[in-house]
């Protein structure tokens, strides 16, 4: 996750209201709704997660209610558009959840959703280790306390717990005990390599040596088969860009993929903008949320959605290239991404009139006009059309 500075850091808020919280709390059932995947392993670092609760269903209903809730939040997030007929507030979900930079406290759900007591809502916390058994979160359903006013919450440390709480908890609400919160069925064509920290290391090895330092990694806050992080770098000048590529596509492979069954999507820019970072994180789930494979080439209208994803209207749609720019070409040659057989495949932004003349001319002719131009794979949201 991005760093910020210390005035303007939000959780702040939570270590602030404290005081309030233990006198004014009050203990009710909280349930993750998404979580830093650190968190599901244990450790000895705290870290965020969002949590959804209700400060005055009673404990039946809490128990039956919020696992319905979290699995309509998880729907929304799948999506890689808002769908048409949302009301505003699940729109305004559906942005906080490809949000991995958002902070809330009190964000009540949907109106719709609302069964018996009419406050769920949802806050960011802290989860500290210590309050769970074995450091890390291994049920989904966990006490918390919340203040009903602030909606300042945290989890009640364990040892508060009532005897058997914990046994109980993973019997019916564990992680692989719940059926309402499983990832989502990608089909038995998908197949997932494992997970494994010391992976992901070599990865990131392999990016800094040819990318540059590492300046930013928006983290995976959801669980799902596999865990994908969008890393940021930064030239000075003269080239002066930025860039951004994911990290963990490539743990699965794509149906029907061939060469380009594991892949990873980079994206340049001359200027930064968190909103870069999350239209690779939605388009890293693409091919398993759609059944739709990404080739080199293809392209993806983005309709009324282009400036909320770009910043600008000026571009109606994205084609993935082969490859990576030049500086960066010494990339396909890491050991680690050769093992795996990992393409990169490079983000581009295409005018109306570049994707009516991509879509009816063979893609060396699309090229052509590239190198003529001598194109610039930085994003530009001023750049002359080619067409």
């Amino acid at each position: 996750m991005a760093s910020a500075k210390d005035s303007d850091e939000p959780m702040k808020e939570v270590i602030r209201g404290q005081r309030s919280l233990w006198k004014h709390g009050v203990v009710v059932w909280g349930h993750v709704v998404r979580a830093n995947s650190r968190l599901y392993v244990s450790g000895t670092d705290d870290c965020p997660a969002t949590l959804i609760f209700s400060a005055s269903a009673p404990d039946e209903e809490a128990i039956q209610v919020l696992p319905g809730l979290v699995k309509k939040l998880h729907h929304l997030r799948e999506c890689v558009f808002p769908e048409p007929g949302w009301t505003q507030r699940e729109t305004e979900w559906w942005e906080d959840l490809h949000n991995d930079m958002s902070y809330h406290r009190g964000f009540k759900l949907p109106d719709e959703w609302q069964t018996g007591a009419q406050d769920y809502k949802g806050s960011s916390l802290l989860i500290h280790r210590t309050h769970l058994p074995e450091n890390r979160i291994a049920s989904r359903l966990l006490p918390i306390l919340v203040d009903p006013v602030a909606c300042i919450a945290q989890i009640v440390p364990m040892n508060h717990w009532p005897e058997g709480l914990s046994e109980w908890l993973l019997k019916h609400h564990g992680l692989s005990d719940t059926p309402t919160l499983q990832a989502p069925d990608f089909g038995p064509s998908a197949s997932y390599l494992a997970d494994d920290p010391a992976d992901r290391s070599q990865r990131e090895e392999a990016y800094s040596a040819v990318f540059g330092s590492i300046q930013s990694v928006y983290h995976e806050l959801i669980p799902s088969p596999h865990h994908i992080d969008v890393y940021s770098f930064r030239w000075a000048a003269p080239r002066d860009e930025h860039a951004y590529v994911t990290g963990g596509m490539s743990d699965a492979t794509q149906p029907g993929g061939g060469d380009f069954a594991r892949i990873e999507l980079v994206f340049y820019s001359k200027s930064h903008d968190e909103r870069f970072a999350k239209m690779l994180r939605s388009f890293a789930r693409y091919p398993w949320e759609t059944g739709n494979t990404i080739h080199p080439f293809d392209t993806v209208p983005l309709g009324e959605y282009a400036n909320d994803i770009l910043g600008t209207e000026r571009f109606t749609a994205l084609m993935f290239l082969p490859g990576v720019a030049k500086p960066e070409s010494p990339i396909h040659q890491s050991p680690c991404l050769v093992a795996s057989s990992t393409r990169l495949l490079t983000v581009v932004p295409l005018t109306e009139a570049e994707l009516g003349f991509k879509l009816f001319h063979e893609p060396q002719e699309f090229l052509d006009l590239m190198r003529e131009a001598r194109f610039d794979l930085a994003f530009d949201p001023l750049r002359p059309s080619l067409v």
